[in-house]
Formats: C-alpha cells, structure tokens, sequence
C-alpha cells in the first residue's frame, strides 16, 4: 500500500489551478501568433495582437488572463493500492478533501475571481466544497 500525503495533493492542484488560469498552452499561444501574423483585417490583426500580447503579461505578472476563472474540473484516478492521508500520523483521508482543498487554496492565493456562488441574487453567499 501507498500513501501519498494529502498535502501533496492539495499543493499539486492548487499549482495547477493557478497555472490554468495565468497561463496560455504553449501550442495555443502559438496559434494566436501565427493567426496575428496572417490576418489581412488590420483590426483583427491588432486584436490577436493584443491577446498574444495579454499572454505574455499574465504570465509574466502572475495575474489572470481572464476574470471569468470559470469552474473547476478535476479528472483524477486513484490506484487500488493507493491511500491518501497524512504520512505523519497515519491517519487517512478522502482524495476529494485533499482536491478541495487544493482548488481552495489556488483560488485564494492566485487571486482567481470566486464564479460559483449559493445565491447570486440576494445573498452572494460562497459555495463550500468541502
């Protein structure tokens, strides 16, 4: 049996989760340049211009490249012999605590706009993940 600590986890998807939203794939920014380069419409050229332009900021700035963060989507598999839990102590723990936690954290520290929200006429009352 395996245990990889909770913590691990929780710092890999907040990493990730920061990333996604400070950083263009780099097959996708390259797209944007060369569409930049090839278009004929002077003003389509200088809006592609602009994202690629925005891209590099965000990158370089660690702010996000869009205020719409969007919803969190987390594809994961856990082997059979696989736990998650605190090495220290031993004691386990839910692999869907140690996600939330992480998408909590990258949200809060890459200061990353909160999209999802209980009640959003009345009361803009966050949704707990946990």
């Amino acid at each position: 049996m395996r245990t990889i600590p909770a913590e691990q986890v929780s710092k890999t998807v907040e990493s990730l989760c920061i990333a996604a939203c400070h950083e263009l794939p780099e097959d996708v920014l390259a797209a944007l340049e060369r569409a930049a380069e090839n278009e004929s419409d002077p003003g389509a050229a200088k809006i592609l211009t602009q994202l690629v332009d925005n891209a590099h900021i965000a990158a370089q700035e660690r702010i996000p490249l869009c205020q719409d963060t969007g919803l969190t989507v987390v594809f994961v598999e856990q082997g059979a012999d696989v736990t998650i839990g605190d090495t220290n102590t031993g004691e386990s723990g839910l692999l869907t605590d140690a996600i939330n936690e992480g998408v909590r954290a990258g949200y809060e520290n890459g200061y990353l706009r909160k999209s999802i929200v209980a009640e959003p006429l009345n009361r803009r009352v966050e949704i707990s993940v946990r």
